[in-house]
């Protein structure tokens, strides 16, 4: 499976699992037409043993990697030569990632963990919250307050001290949340089976649902940019919605 990619510049870096050789790769995109393989981390090094790299996230010069058994940063200073800088192992399947300043946020299954990322090549475990969730979104809205998928919809978490995480508010979801995408004080949810759901978070303590956008199939991820919003769907492949400019339905938002 390919599971993420994230594009920096003239790079490509893909993260995959299950029958592949290398669970992590860069590629060189100077030229879209004509993407090149400039490096990879091999199945086989031990560092990555028993890893599923099923996301990963940049920050300065490192991705980091939640792989199911264990958190890694790989140094990609030279895309040519990725390296594992750390691996953080006795995680409870941390499958999704975001980053601010210094701390790692991963999350997968029943819990959130939080991790010190000042020294990628000795990142920290902060503090671990259950949150008993079948979803696998996470999102920083501030670099203070945490939005991520939990029992029953999302939730809200102070990280403002990072060792003691606390839920601050709730708001009650069908569907299980799989990705967020943050624009402003507005956050696009991916849910299984349940479309696109459009969340008010400009009061991060009282969370609103302001619209819906049914969907072909199933949405895994979005990405929206002025009128339009992309929609990864497993059934129908990649889907483009264009805002409506007409009267819309009232339980349906502007985008459809």
């Amino acid at each position: 499976y390919a599971n993420k990619l994230i594009a920096d510049g003239n790079y490509l870096y893909l993260s995959s699992h299950e029958q592949t050789k290398y669970p992590f790769e860069a590629f060189d995109i100077s030229d879209p037409l004509h993407l090149k393989r400039v490096g990879g981390i091999s199945i086989f090094e031990p560092s990555v043993f028993a890893c599923a790299i099923r996301s990963i996230i940049l920050k300065d010069g490192y991705v980091y990697g939640p792989s199911e058994t264990c958190n890694l940063s790989i140094d990609v200073t030279d895309p040519r030569k990725p390296a594992i800088s750390d691996r953080v192992d006795g995680l409870n399947n941390p499958i999704n990632a975001d980053v601010s300043g210094n701390l790692l946020a991963t999350v997968g299954g029943q819990q959130l963990q939080l991790m010190d990322i000042s020294n990628p090549s000795d990142m920290k475990l902060l503090a671990v919250m259950e949150i008993n969730s079948i979803g696998e979104a996470v999102a920083f809205l501030d670099p203070a307050t945490l939005l991520l998928s939990a029992q029953d919809g999302i939730w809200t978490v102070d990280v403002s001290d990072p060792s003691n995480p606390k839920k601050t508010s709730s708001l009650a979801i069908s569907g299980n949340i799989m990705s967020f995408y943050v624009d402003d004080k507005t956050v696009y949810m991916c849910t299984l089976g349940n479309g696109i759901q459009i969340v008010d978070v400009s009061n991060p303590n009282n969370l609103s649902i302001i619209g819906t956008v049914p969907v072909l199939g199933i949405a895994y991820d979005c990405f929206v940019q002025g009128d339009l919003m992309l929609v990864t769907d497993s059934f129908a492949g990649l889907c483009i919605y264009q805002k409506m400019t007409g009267n819309a339905d009232s339980d349906t938002a502007n985008l459809a």
